[in-house]
């Protein structure tokens, strides 16, 4: 994604071009400009998933857009407002490429906030996170040392009902408060000479691996083609890669 992944595998820096999602533009219909849009509001799937966020959003003043929903809807949102204030990375970085000021709220898991960094880096950017409340006990529950241990995590299957409901306005309350100030804060925006040279390379990237064809076949092993503007950064004797799976979720049997 970034600089800063390529670093720690040992890579050029400038192997980090950056994150698919500046693409979106190239693979979805194009999204009309709107004066006058709304602020709009989304959390990472998990705080989604666990928290109250539509009602902290409608106490805020602000439109949720829920991850988890259907893709094209979410980009339709995100192309309606005129700010979106969000938890979530590639809500971010969807904004981005889609011309929208954002403001970063941190993380609730602290496990999320790194890769926030290594994109940013691609862009020239400086990253600043406003800080963000949980919006129900469960949240706040999940981000508590109990999720290290499989007890913990039983517990709060088994609970999740109950520390919803507790101290519920307080939390609302208070998660609503962090998003109206993040709703006032300075925006940020990559510069189009920035996010131009980023998606270029990363299509020039796309086009090497059209053209070029796979060598050292196999049925279990392959090395990469590279495009051209980052060929020079890796030898070709670098040592073969493992064919694992289609997805990390989904290993070859056996």
């Amino acid at each position: 994604r970034g600089p800063r992944t390529a670093r720690l595998l040992g890579l050029p820096p400038r192997l980090g071009i950056g994150d698919p999602g500046s693409l979106i533009a190239h693979a979805m219909p194009p999204q009309p400009a709107r004066s006058g849009g709304g602020i709009a509001f989304m959390p990472h799937f998990e705080s989604a998933s666990r928290g109250a966020w539509a009602e902290a959003a409608a106490a805020a003043g602000v439109t949720l857009i829920d991850p988890r929903g259907d893709p094209t809807a979410i980009i339709a949102a995100i192309a309606r407002c005129r700010l979106l204030i969000s938890e979530a990375l590639h809500g971010v970085i969807v904004a981005d490429a889609l011309r929208r000021p954002w403001v970063a709220l941190q993380p609730l898991a602290p496990i999320h906030r790194p890769k926030w960094f290594d994109w940013a880096d691609t862009l020239g950017l400086r990253l600043t996170f406003h800080p963000l409340a949980p919006s129900s006990t469960l949240e706040r529950a999940h981000l508590s040392p109990l999720t290290r241990y499989h007890a913990g995590r039983t517990w709060l299957r088994r609970h999740g009902g109950t520390l919803r409901t507790i101290a519920r306005d307080r939390h609302i309350e208070r998660a609503a408060m962090t998003l109206r100030r993040a709703a006032m804060a300075d925006p940020l925006l990559s510069t189009d000479i920035a996010f131009d040279r980023t998606r270029d390379r990363m299509l020039d990237a796309i086009d090497g691996l059209r053209r070029a064809a796979w060598i050292e076949p196999g049925p279990a092993r392959y090395r990469p083609a590279v495009a051209p503007a980052i060929a020079p950064a890796i030898a070709m004797d670098a040592p073969l890669l493992p064919v694992a799976a289609d997805s990390a979720y989904d290993p070859l049997p056996g």
